[in-house]
C-alpha cells in the first residue's frame, strides 16, 4: 500500500547525501542521475535539493531537484503525497522522471500539472559491439557549445532540455558531448549526463534530419561508449524510438526496465 501519511520528507545536505551511496547502488543503473548529481556537486551547490523519506542509512525514498527537474526513487513505499507537495511548492518544475513503477505511484497527486507522459525503455550497455569508422568524432569544448545547441534546437524531442545545465556541465567536466562535423555543420551528436565513477547516462543522441540513416549516430555513439568503458563507466540510456532502439541493441545495449517522464504544464 502506498504511504500517504503525515510524515514529512526531510531536506538533507550534499554532504549528508553521500551516505546514500550504498542504498542507491543497489539499483545503480536506475539511480545514475541521483548518484552522478551528488558526486558532481559541491557542498554549496545551489541548483540541487535532496529530500529523503525515513532514515538516511536506509530511506524509504528519495526526491532530488536538479534545476527545475525532479528525480524520484524508492526501494519500497515512500510518502508520494509529500513528495508531490514538494514538487508543487517549488512552483517551477518542468519534468519529473524515474523508474516507471515509482512515477506511476506519484502521478495521481500531480495529475492537474501534467501536460505529457512518456514511457521509455531503459537500457544498459552489456555486450560491446562497436562499429569502426573513419569519421573524425570530436569532443565538445565550452567554446563550441552553441554549435550543438543549434542542432538540438531543430529536434522536436528535445524541447524540454536544460541548456544552462548542459553548458555548465561541459565547463565543469560533469558532462561530455561528442559530435561529427561535416562541411562546417554538426550533423550528429551524443552527450552524457550525471557521470558517476562507474556509470553514466547517454542523452541527447541526435542527427540532423538531412543526414540520417548514414551511420553517423552509430559512429558518434561507438566513440563515446568506447571511451566511457575504458574509464570503467557503464553507459545507460532510455528511448521510445523503435528505430533508435535497434541501433542501440546492435551496439550492445540491453533493456533492463522502463523509465517514465512527466512533463508539466508551463
Amino acid at each position: 500500500m502506498t504511504n500517504t501519511g503525515g510524515k514529512r520528507m526531510n531536506k538533507i545536505s550534499i554532504k549528508e547525501a553521500r551516505d546514500l551511496y550504498p542504498y542507491l547502488r543497489k539499483e545503480k543503473e536506475f539511480n545514475i542521475f541521483i548518484i552522478g548529481d551528488i558526486e558532481n556537486a559541491s557542498d554549496n551547490t545551489k541548483f540541487i535539493d535532496i529530500y529523503i523519506d525515513g532514515d538516511i542509512k536506509n530511506p524509504d525514498g528519495i526526491l532530488l531537484r536538479y534545476y527545475n527537474y525532479f528525480i524520484i526513487y524508492s526501494s519500497g513505499e515512500m510518502n508520494y503525497k509529500q513528495a508531490a507537495k514538494i514538487i508543487r511548492d517549488w512552483g517551477k518544475a518542468k519534468v519529473l522522471s524515474g523508474k516507471e513503477s515509482h512515477v506511476d505511484k506519484i502521478k495521481d497527486y500531480l495529475d492537474d500539472l501534467i501536460e505529457e507522459e512518456n514511457r521509455m525503455y531503459f537500457s544498459a550497455f552489456k555486450e560491446p559491439n562497436f562499429t569502426s569508422s573513419d569519421y573524425k568524432i570530436q569532443k565538445l569544448t565550452p567554446e563550441n557549445t552553441e554549435k550543438v545547441i543549434q542542432l538540438l534546437n531543430k529536434i522536436e524531442e528535445f524541447d524540454s532540455r536544460n541548456d544552462e545545465s548542459f553548458i555548465s556541465g561541459i565547463k565543469d567536466g560533469s558532462k561530455r558531448c561528442y559530435y561529427l562535423e561535416l562541411d562546417g555543420h554538426i550533423v550528429s551528436t551524443a552527450s552524457t549526463s550525471a557521470e558517476s565513477k562507474d556509470a553514466t547516462m547517454i542523452v541527447a543522441v541526435a542527427t540532423d534530419k538531412r543526414y540520417r540513416n548514414r551511420g553517423y549516430a552509430t559512429a558518434v555513439m561507438s566513440k563515446l561508449c568506447s571511451d566511457l568503458l575504458e574509464e570503467g563507466k557503464i553507459p545507460c540510456l532510455f528511448y521510445n524510438n523503435p528505430s533508435a532502439g535497434k541501433i542501440y541493441e546492435r551496439m550492445g545495449f540491453r533493456r533492463i526496465g522502463f523509465w517514465k517522464m512527466l512533463k508539466f504544464k508551463s
